[in-house]
C-alpha cells in the first residue's frame, strides 16, 4: 500500500498485497470501500513455478480449501467497508487452453464465502464437498471444463474421507 496517493472519498479501492496488511486499509484510506484481492490466497497464477523451474514470488498452488477458509471480515476492516473479493489472474501463467481450468473449481468456495452470510459454526467439510462436487459436474456437463478437486475415490465416499475425526 502507498499512503502519498491520494483517492477521492467515495472511490473504490482494489487491494493487491498480502492478508497481513489488509488490517492497515481503514487508517490509510478511511473514506474509501474495498475489494479484496490478497496474492497470497486468491491469486490464481500461482503455484506451478517461475520460468526456471523454481519457486515463484507468489509462492504455492492457491488450494480450494484455503480460498474457502479466507473470510474478508477477519482482519479488521469495518464489513461496511468491503464491497467482496476477487479471486485474481493476470494472465502471466493462464492461456486460451487453461483458463478455466485455472478458475473451476477453485472459484466456487470463494463465491459461497462471499455469497454467504459469515460462517459462525464449524465448517461442515462433508456438506462443502459434496456442494462443490455437484456445481463441478453442472459445469462438466455444460461444457465448462473445471478441474477435479478431490480424488474420485473421495468423491464417492465423501464421509470416509471428510468426516470429522475424534
Amino acid at each position: 500500500m502507498n499512503a502519498k496517493i491520494k483517492y477521492a472519498p467515495g472511490d473504490v479501492l482494489q487491494f493487491w498485497g498480502h492478508t497481513n496488511e489488509i488490517h492497515r486499509l481503514e487508517e490509510e484510506y478511511p473514506n474509501n470501500k474495498y475489494i479484496l484481492s490478497p496474492y497470497d490466497v486468491l491469486y490464481l497464477d500461482c503455484g506451478v513455478g517461475n520460468k526456471y523451474g523454481g519457486p515463484s514470488w507468489c509462492g504455492n498452488y492457491k488450494v480450494w480449501l484455503d480460498i474457502y477458509r479466507f473470510e474478508p471480515t477477519d482482519y479488521n476492516v469495518s464489513e461496511s467497508k468491503i464491497l467482496g473479493a476477487e479471486g485474481a489472474t493476470w494472465a502471466e501463467l493462464i492461456d486460451d487452453s487453461n483458463i478455466e481450468l485455472k478458475f473451476w473449481p477453485r472459484l466456487l468456495p470463494l463465491a459461497e464465502t462471499l455469497w454467504m452470510p459469515k460462517r459462525t459454526e464449524e465448517m461442515d467439510l462433508v456438506s462443502l464437498i459434496k456442494r462443490m462436487n455437484a456445481f463441478s459436474k453442472k459445469l462438466n456437463e455444460r461444457g465448462i471444463p473445471s478441474n477435479a478437486f478431490i480424488r474420485q475415490y473421495c468423491e464417492i465416499h465423501t464421509e470416509e474421507c471428510f468426516a470429522k475425526r475424534d
